[in-house]
């Protein structure tokens, strides 16, 4: 029928087309597996890498100098890369670390609305706490589903080696000065 009526168009095109309308999360295909991966090896990953969310951190803006005892606000700009949104309210958290002192700010809850298309612009506020030792702290983005069976990270595309144990990624430095 493609042949016939397809104007062109492959049943590739078609895949394409049908992954984003309907916002695919995970494609299936009938058949063997062994079989479809031979025949389409290339096309295989392109899908995989298209299919879901694919969130890709653009930037991170905060303001500097900011003392302990102040709202740090963030302005964090993500672009979703595949086709559909993440169906559920991840937390986005922020960590500032120095070898003195921790702190972990929940800043945003993913959304249906964090669609592919355009970028997805996150204003948050850290307040830090007055008694926050003054230094140059590690600055860490991280994405967390929050399960009755515990915590789970949620990757970002960037490097591995920007991802700490806890499952941060490393995005820059900032001076805490005193109160």
């Amino acid at each position: 029928m493609v042949a016939k009526y397809g104007r062109g168009k492959t049943g590739k095109d078609y895949f394409r087309g049908a992954l984003e309308l309907l916002h695919a999360t995970y494609i299936g295909y009938h058949g063997y597996a062994h079989e479809w991966l031979a025949d389409n090896p290339e096309f295989t990953r392109e899908m995989l890498n298209r299919c879901g969310y694919w969130l890709f951190p653009i930037s991170i803006e905060w303001q500097e100098p900011i003392a302990a005892g102040e709202k740090l606000p963030v302005v964090l700009t993500i672009e979703n890369r595949g086709v559909a949104p993440p169906y559920h309210p991840y937390q986005l958290r922020i960590k500032l670390s120095s070898e003195e002192a921790n702190l972990v700010v929940n800043i945003a809850q993913a959304e249906k609305t964090w669609l592919p298309g355009s970028p997805i612009v996150i204003r948050g506020e850290v307040l830090l706490p007055a008694n926050l030792p003054p230094g140059v702290y590690s600055l860490a983005l991280g994405l967390f589903d929050e399960t009755p069976a515990g915590e789970r990270t949620v990757e970002f595309a960037l490097k591995a080696e920007t991802r700490d144990a806890a499952g941060y990624y490393h995005v820059g430095n900032i001076r805490i000065g005193k109160p």
